[in-house]
């Protein structure tokens, strides 16, 4: 029996404040953001997330690598929080380490290498994994962007989930956007 559900998922709303600039080399940056689920779990079969509302902190460290052997390239490093309004939580800690080459001045590909730990007192496993919220993962990414106005990007990603508990394990892909106002 195959069970499925399609629509938008949660939108991501929020400020990056630079805290630091080392030589105008390297930032150190905070970014505070709201999370909007765009869905109605009530009228799908198969929920597409929470259904709830959350807060996001996270502080990230990037910059170029000024070598001649990898010049063009740079790296991002980020670690946050994410606090979801429910009193099951979850509470979930993040962590991704990127390093990136320009092709280009619109195109970048990028490797990444993070994760996510979830914390709550709800430890029922769920198969809809996007409904669980006690679990942990680790993967692996390889991003293709594109910069197609100076406010308007796009991502395609391939991913390998290669560790976690309560988490679906092997291969995925995703798009994403990013509009700046």
């Amino acid at each position: 029996i195959s069970q499925q559900s399609s629509g938008l998922g949660d939108m991501q709303i929020g400020l990056s404040y630079n805290l630091f600039n080392f030589n105008y080399g390297s930032y150190l940056s905070v970014v505070a953001s709201g999370i909007i689920p765009l869905y109605n779990n009530s009228k799908k079969e198969v929920a597409l997330g929470y259904g709830i509302g959350g807060a996001e902190l996270k502080f990230t460290y990037t910059g170029n690598i000024g070598a001649t052997f990898l010049k063009g390239c740079y790296y991002n490093l980020e670690l946050g929080g994410r606090r979801y309004f429910d009193t099951q939580g979850p509470d979930v800690l993040f962590y991704t380490a990127s390093l990136g080459f320009s092709l280009g001045k619109r195109n970048q590909l990028s490797f990444d290498v993070g994760g996510q730990n979830s914390y709550s007192t709800n430890k029922t496993f769920n198969p809809n994994l996007s409904v669980n919220r006690d679990y942990y993962f680790t993967k692996s990414d390889l991003s293709f962007g594109h910069i197609f106005t100076r406010r308007f990007y796009m991502f395609l990603s391939g991913f390998y989930t290669f560790q976690g508990r309560n988490a679906g394990l092997g291969y995925g892909g995703s798009v994403q956007t990013v509009f700046k106002f």
